[in-house]
């Protein structure tokens, strides 16, 4: 059986390509399209050379594959982004290059045997649902027949609260059926490093900012604004771009002078984003009203040196043991499921932290990948009818 025949669209630095090799296939990825600098330098680091057809608007047609994967924008789909929604004018709207070229693909009769889509939840909302379902019409009438489901990054062995829809199409008369969740044995803390620089503890200029009350049309950082104990948190928020840049972040309470032991509060980090403290001060929250931290105290043996009016709110405490910082690159990539052997030949090629912080949050868990490219290449399915088909051979 030869090699499977890969493109990632929207490549990133590979994770789809990262599932595939550690789950055993025999796979070669033909070529990838992306323009980000950084990505591509990330992507060969890791993978070795690969050809990259660049910017889609500018590919006129693909060579056939066998797997495509097309894990496309999400900025004008995501909720905390502008949601303008599937058109010509927007990043999201790069699907409807997608369409081009599949349409082309038709013309040509090279149309891959496998298609995988993975995009945020809120492309299945309420909002999106329509454009989602023209989408999967138009895939229909290609050929393909489709399967889709939300899964969540901390039921497939990475602790991050991470929800996003997947789509596995086929031009083989089959029912794709999506992996099962699986118990969660790893924590937060188990992929935290041992001992972190300086800098990625929380000036206190952040934490001030990130404590203020204002009501900002309706957001309120000192209500969004949550480092968590470890044992009383299981999953990770999702990783997005900005790591530390919002209050909505994932942020740890730990003993000072960089060290973990002893000092973690907290099982399982909030999602990433791509986005440092010299005081030794932490925060709790005192709300009594059961508003933004639902009324946890973290700790209540430290005297305050700064309260939100009337006691609504956050409180920052003054201790010289305790301290706040956000995750470190290596912690991000790590719960993305990416290996450790990844990370260090991204970081041995220059990519700098803010990078690596991008990278990691528009990146797809790849445990998750692992799980769905099992079930569609060693596990049997139904075919559409409802016949039980013989195990699948790709060739």
């Amino acid at each position: 059986m030869r090699k499977i025949k890969v493109i990632e669209l929207f490549a990133g630095v590979g994770s789809q390509a990262m599932a595939l090799r550690n789950i055993g296939i025999d796979y070669e990825v033909i070529g990838i399209s992306e323009i980000d600098k950084f990505a591509c330098k990330s992507y060969e680091a890791i993978h070795g050379k690969v050809k990259n057809f660049g910017d889609i608007t500018k590919i006129d047609k693909l060579p056939y594959c066998d797997l495509l994967t097309y894990s496309f924008p999400c900025q004008d789909l995501s909720i905390a982004g502008h949601r303008k929604g599937i058109s010509k004018d927007t990043r999201s709207g790069l699907l409807l290059e997608v369409e081009r070229l599949l349409l082309k693909a038709k013309e040509d009769g090279t149309l891959p045997k496998y298609l995988l889509l993975e995009n945020v939840k809120n492309l299945v909302g309420k909002k999106f649902i329509k454009d989602f379902e023209r989408w999967l019409n138009f895939l229909n009438s290609l050929g393909y027949y489709s399967n889709r489901e939300v899964l969540n990054a901390k039921d497939y062995g990475i602790p991050q609260n991470r929800e996003r829809v997947f789509v596995v199409s086929s031009l083989e008369n089959m029912h794709y059926k999506f992996p099962k969740a699986v118990e969660l044995k790893s924590k937060m803390k188990d992929l935290l490093e041992e001992k972190v620089d300086e800098k990625y503890y929380l000036s206190e200029k952040h934490l001030k900012c990130f404590s203020d009350m204002k009501n900002r049309n309706g957001f309120i950082r000192g209500e969004r604004f949550n480092p968590r104990k470890l044992e009383e948190c299981n999953t990770a928020f999702a990783i997005t771009t900005r790591v530390g840049a919002r209050p909505t972040d994932n942020f740890i309470i730990q003993k000072g002078h960089g060290f973990n032991k002893g000092g973690i509060k907290e099982n399982i980090v909030p999602a990433l984003t791509k986005s440092s403290w010299h005081e030794n001060n932490f925060v709790v929250n005192i709300n009594p009203s059961g508003r933004g931290m639902n009324g946890n105290v973290y700790n209540t043996d430290l005297s305050p040196t700064l309260t939100t009016n009337k006691g609504e709110g956050i409180k920052i405490l003054q201790n010289n043991d305790y301290r706040i910082r956000k995750l470190t690159p290596l912690e991000c990539w790590r719960l993305m499921g990416f290996r450790d052997m990844d990370y260090y030949a991204a970081k041995s090629v220059g990519i700098s932290d803010a990078q690596l912080y991008k990278q990691a949050g528009n990146s797809i868990v790849v445990t998750v990948l692992e799980a769905i490219f099992r079930n569609l290449f060693f596990k049997k399915h139904r075919r559409k009818q409802g016949i039980v088909a013989e195990q699948i051979r790709i060739f």
